[in-house]
């Protein structure tokens, strides 16, 4: 969150928020054992934020573990990144908007993903993402996830937007083998083509998976975290990738650095 900016001769100072903890799933992939009610405590909080947006009419639309941070002092959760969202006309809610929004495709909806044939989108297009979301933290898999070669002219993004647009996924039976069934059917509702389907976020608060009543099932589950850990990595590498640009485009500033001033004469 932005706190003050200020104004000094050739550069302006942002003074924001100092967040300090872990994304979403180096949080899971951190813990020696982790189990379904790990996954939940963060999942929970997730769609409370959800629930106060939608409320709002807004769509966040860049759900992923990057934009998901735990935080160090008390394990809340905080959700960044809102350079993708979006405020829905209250009217067009239950309907959505034609949207032209560029993201992660392995997170996005394929409302958002077609652009040559956009979708109204609206809040089921983040309800989605948190079914790819809990997807990936349960197995340390993608839901959708493609293999290219550098012989093919079509990128890896490109292959996953693919899948993505005709819904092809399944449950990797290795990888889903210790998952109950309660979270298996949460995650099939969410990754669902049609967006009428696919619950809200009030309904997904109350899905049997959420609830204390299956909280022994839940700890009694296995998630691998090594595989969550090579996920992490993966993806940590794609944002990486992603951001060399920007990264240049700071790096040609002309102007020689421009030291805190050490007297009263600023």
């Amino acid at each position: 969150m932005l706190r003050d900016a200020f104004l000094m001769r050739r550069y302006i100072v942002l003074i924001m928020d100092l967040l300090e903890g872990q994304d979403i799933l180096s949080f899971i992939a951190s813990k020696p054992r982790p189990n379904e009610e790990d996954i939940a405590f963060v999942i929970r909080p997730l769609l409370d934020v959800l629930s106060y947006l939608h409320g709002q009419y807004i769509v966040h639309l860049d759900l992923r573990p990057a934009n998901i941070f735990i935080a160090k002092s008390n394990l809340g959760l905080k959700l960044i990144d809102f350079g993708s969202a979006h405020q829905i006309k209250a009217k067009d809610w239950k309907k959505g908007e034609n949207l032209a929004i560029v993201s992660y495709n392995s997170f996005t909806a394929p409302e958002l993903v077609d652009l040559d044939d956009p979708y109204l989108v609206s809040g089921p297009a983040d309800m989605w993402s948190i079914g790819v979301l809990l997807y990936a933290l349960m197995s340390g898999e993608l839901p959708f996830a493609a293999q290219t070669t550098e012989n093919e002219d079509e990128d890896e993004d490109e292959a996953v937007a693919k899948l993505v647009k005709r819904c092809k996924w399944s449950f990797d039976s290795k990888a889903f083998q210790r998952c109950t069934s309660e979270v298996k059917s949460l995650i099939s509702s969410l990754i669902t083509f049609d967006q009428e389907k696919r619950p809200t976020v009030e309904q997904a608060k109350n899905h049997p998976w959420i609830l204390a009543d299956n909280l022994q099932k839940r700890r009694s589950s296995d998630v691998n975290s090594s595989k969550l850990k090579d996920l992490s990595q993966q993806l940590m590498k794609k944002d990486k990738e992603d951001v060399v640009t920007a990264s240049c485009v700071l790096r040609t500033f002309s102007e020689d650095p421009y030291d805190s001033p050490d007297s009263d004469e600023e």
